[in-house]
């Protein structure tokens, strides 16, 4: 089990877990080294939106400077980096307190920018929309904790397996939540898909 969070962790958390900086890293993992201009074009951001996110994580250690190179202009370009090994802390904390709320903040932060990027790809192409499940359900916090297990497993095995040899892999965002029920919210049939 993690270790109880820290404000260290927490600090570490709101700069790992930020949407935007969590495709940077994942960008820079996968075709760094790139320059903030690069960088900024490929996530769809602000050049100086960019520059304040890639400087949050560079402090953190997620990324690294990767040396420099001559721009278009004949200026110098400092080139990015992910750090390797380096990945979001991990913790638990008491629920209800001050941390907890904050992570559970920064998750939900997260799935919004799922959404809304997913949204804006099966818009312009809805052939690469998989699906949407929803159910209502009546559980325990026990059993709901045994549920999100028990989906994480299945999802990461499912992550794991082989591919076919010829087959063409999308890559998807997997977003489960579970939510409570606000009364007056929209209800489907028991068992029924949405």
């Amino acid at each position: 089990m993690p270790p109880r969070t820290t404000p260290q962790d927490l600090k570490a958390a709101r700069t790992a877990l930020h949407p935007l900086r969590r495709r940077i890293v994942a960008l820079l993992a996968r075709r760094g080294p790139l320059t903030q201009t690069e960088v900024a074009r490929a996530v769809g951001a602000a050049p100086a939106s960019a520059r304040f996110h890639i400087l949050r994580l560079l402090r953190a250690g997620f990324i690294r400077q990767a040396g420099t190179r001559r721009g278009p202009k004949g200026i110098t370009e400092i080139l990015f980096r992910a750090t390797r090994g380096k990945k979001a802390p991990r913790f638990r904390t008491a629920h209800g307190t001050k941390e907890d709320f904050e992570m559970r903040k920064l998750s939900l932060d997260e799935h919004r920018e799922i959404h809304r990027a997913g949204g804006r790809i099966v818009l312009a192409e809805p052939g690469r929309f998989f699906g949407l499940l929803s159910w209502n359900v009546r559980a325990t916090p026990a059993a709901l904790r045994r549920l999100t297990r028990r989906l994480g497993r299945v999802v990461e095995r499912f992550r794991r397996e082989p591919a076919g040899r010829r087959s063409r892999r999308e890559r998807v965002s997997i977003a489960i939540g579970l939510y409570p029920r606000v009364d007056g919210s929209p209800a489907a049939p028991a068992g029924e898909k949405r």
